[in-house]
């Protein structure tokens, strides 16, 4: 946990958690900017904050430039697809994140298969969690197309979402030419 008073000692930090709401709504800007230019910050864990789109807006306008941050998480915030897609921008430029986890949220398919799109171009992104938002085949049968050519990601969940046969075949057909995907 980080105090209220310790934003500027974070710069120095490998490993950030947040565990007060009001906390990070004051600090949003911090928390931003230190993701943007910290070069020390590795791990950065924001859960169970609430709905806070603004927030988590700077916070992908933040890693699209971010070259030390490897794990973020990003779970039970109540995100949208407003969020999930301003992630998916931030993978596409994004150079150093291995880790992302967006669990519990409230992703729908606009989110998902923009996370699929960026999935196509981003070579980096090691482990993908998305379990427990509300996905369909959409977003399967996108994933299944970008992991035809992403080499990187070794690690997708996909557990409690709305997944059909269709998005099963998708991903199954790319897993026939992928091998880093575990």
């Amino acid at each position: 946990y980080v105090g209220e008073d310790s934003v500027e000692a974070l710069w120095s930090l490998e490993n950030a958690e947040w565990e007060d709401k009001k906390e990070l709504a004051q600090h949003s800007d911090a928390i931003a900017h230190l993701v943007a230019n910290s070069r020390a910050l590795r791990v950065l864990k924001l859960c169970g904050m609430g709905k806070d789109v603004a927030s988590a807006q700077q916070l992908a306008k933040a890693l699209e430039t971010n070259t030390a941050l490897q794990t973020l998480y990003l779970n039970s915030n109540q995100l949208t697809d407003t969020a999930g897609m301003a992630m998916a921008k931030a993978l596409e430029m994004n150079t150093a994140l291995q880790q992302l986890e967006l669990m519990d949220n409230q992703l729908t398919d606009a989110a998902g298969v923009a996370l699929a799109k960026a999935l196509e171009t981003n070579t980096v992104l090691q482990e993908l969690w998305l379990e427990g938002n509300q996905l369909t085949d959409t977003t399967g049968v996108a994933l299944g197309k970008a992991l035809e050519t992403n080499t990187a990601l070794q690690y997708l969940s996909l557990k409690n979402n709305q997944l059909a046969n269709t998005a099963g075949v998708a991903l199954a057909k790319a897993l026939e030419t992928n091998t880093a995907l575990q």
